[in-house]
C-alpha cells in the first residue's frame, strides 16, 4: 500500500512538474514558489520485501518494481527512500537500480556483501569487522577511491534517555 501511495505520488508530481516546465522539485519549488514537501520512507530489512515467496510472488515484483522506479526517478520528485538491510549481497535487482543508490553505508559486514555495495576489490571494511565502532561511507555510488571510515557509537537506552532528555 505504501509503494502504491509513493508510486501514484511520483505520477502526480510528474504531471505538476510538467505542467509548470520543471525538470525537478527545487526548479518546480523555485519557479513556482508553492509548497512541494520531500518526502523520505525508511524501510528496514527491505529485502524481506523482495524474497520472491511462492504465495507472494506477484506481490513481491510489484514491491521490487516500484522500489526500482523510486530509487530511478524518485529523487527528481522529492522522494527518498532509505533502505536497510544486514544482507546486502542477497538482494536480487538491477545493478542499474544498484548504480542510482548513490549515498552508502556500511557497518560491519562480510567481504562479499563490501564487494557487492561498494564494488571493493581489496575490502577496506573487512579490515576492520572486528572492531567495533568503524563504517564506510560512499557517496558516489560505491566507488572505491571514495570510500571513507569514520567512527560510529553504541547508543545503549541509558546514553538514548539522556540524549532525549537533552534535547527537551
Amino acid at each position: 500500500e505504501s509503494f502504491k501511495f509513493l508510486t501514484n505520488e511520483m505520477k502526480e508530481r510528474a504531471k505538476l512538474f510538467k505542467k509548470y516546465d520543471t525538470k525537478d522539485i527545487k526548479q518546480f519549488k523555485e519557479k513556482t514558489r508553492k509548497d512541494c514537501p520531500r518526502i523520505l520512507v525508511i524501510v528496514d530489512e527491505f529485502q524481506v520485501l523482495l524474497e520472491g515467496k511462492e504465495n507472494n510472488y506477484d506481490l513481491n515484483n510489484k514491491i521490487r518494481k516500484a522500489i526500482e522506479d523510486i530509487v530511478r526517478l524518485g529523487r527528481s520528485f522529492g522522494i527518498h527512500l532509505l533502505l536497510a538491510t544486514q544482507t546486502p549481497n542477497g538482494v536480487k535487482w538491477s545493478s542499474s537500480t544498484l548504480e542510482n543508490i548513490a549515498i552508502r553505508i556500511g557497518l560491519r559486514m562480510s567481504n562479499d556483501a563490501e564487494n557487492y555495495l561498494f564494488k571493493h576489490n581489496k575490502p577496506i571494511a573487512s579490515e576492520f569487522v572486528e572492531r567495533f565502532g568503524k563504517a564506510v561511507y560512499n557517496d558516489k555510488s560505491g566507488v572505491q577511491s571514495e570510500s571513507i571510515v569514520f567512527n560510529v557509537d553504541e547508543l545503549d537506552e541509558d546514553k538514548i534517555y539522556l540524549l532525549v532528555e537533552e534535547a527537551r
